[in-house]
């Protein structure tokens, strides 16, 4: 079964295949910047790091952001990313400042949609990204 861990300077090179090349955080900067207000969680299956969860508090505005969540092609459809999810969420709601957690999602992406959904999530703002590229 799936294990949910917090994340190892050994994960990187795990971190660094998983991650999408194209985030607005890259993995290195995921991995050097992990305090008490950044967090970063691993899903091990069968000895084999297969997903991610990386999330930031802002308790001064009494929220959690919900950064990345990635999980390997080949993993799921096991319920790694739920796991994932609620650990992001037990580990927020544990700290007394916070009292929402707040994840952006692609329109296109309609098995996160769903998940989030599932997990009790509304929809509450959709934002239309822009690109000017040279």
């Amino acid at each position: 079964s799936v294990k949910i861990r917090p994340y190892r300077d050994t994960d990187f090179p795990d971190l660094l295949n998983i991650h999408p090349k194209d985030a607005y955080f890259s993995a290195h900067y995921i991995a050097q910047n992990l305090n008490d207000l950044h967090s970063l969680v691993m899903a091990v299956l069968d000895d084999r790091v297969v997903g991610y969860v990386y999330y930031e508090d802002f308790k001064d505005d009494e929220f959690t952001d919900i950064c990345f969540l990635n999980v390997l092609p080949s993993a799921r459809n096991k319920k790694i990313g739920t796991k994932l999810a609620e650990r992001a969420i037990e580990d927020s709601f544990k700290k007394s400042e916070i009292e929402k957690i707040e994840i952006s999602v692609r329109v296109d992406n309609t098995a996160a949609f769903r998940l989030y959904q599932r997990l009790g999530f509304e929809e509450t703002v959709t934002y239309i990204a822009y690109e000017l590229k040279l």
